[in-house]
C-alpha cells in the first residue's frame, strides 16, 4: 500500500513540476494539498458502501457517488483535518535540501 501511495505522489509531483509557474514551494503545497485529498476521498469511499446511496438505482449513481466523494476528499484537504498534507510539505522540503546540497557537493 505504501508504494502505491509513493507512485501516485510522484505522478502529482512530475505533473505539477512540469507545468510549473509557480515557486518550488507553493508547487509542493498543491501537490501535498491534492495527494491529500486523494488520500480523503478514497477513505470515503471505502466507509460510505454503494447500498446507502441515496439514488442508487440509476446507471450514473456509482459515477455520482465518486465525483461527490472525492469533492468531499477536497473539501476536508482545504480544511486539514489530518495533517497529511503538512507532513509532505515538510518531507518534499526535506528532500530538496539534500537533493541541493548534495549538487552544490558535487560541483
Amino acid at each position: 500500500m505504501k508504494g502505491n501511495f509513493c507512485i501516485i505522489l510522484n505522478l502529482f509531483i512530475f505533473i505539477n513540476f512540469a507545468n510549473a509557474d509557480n515557486s518550488i514551494q507553493e508547487q509542493t503545497a498543491k501537490v501535498a494539498e491534492q495527494f491529500e485529498a486523494q488520500v480523503l476521498a478514497h477513505m470515503l469511499k471505502q466507509i460510505y458502501p454503494e447500498s446507502m446511496d441515496a439514488i442508487n438505482k440509476g446507471a450514473g449513481s456509482k459515477i455520482m457517488r465518486d465525483f461527490l466523494l472525492d469533492e468531499y476528499g477536497k473539501v476536508l484537504a482545504k480544511k486539514n483535518p489530518i495533517g497529511l498534507a503538512k507532513n509532505i510539505k515538510r518531507d518534499l522540503s526535506r528532500k530538496e535540501a539534500q537533493l541541493i546540497r548534495e549538487k552544490e557537493r558535487n560541483e
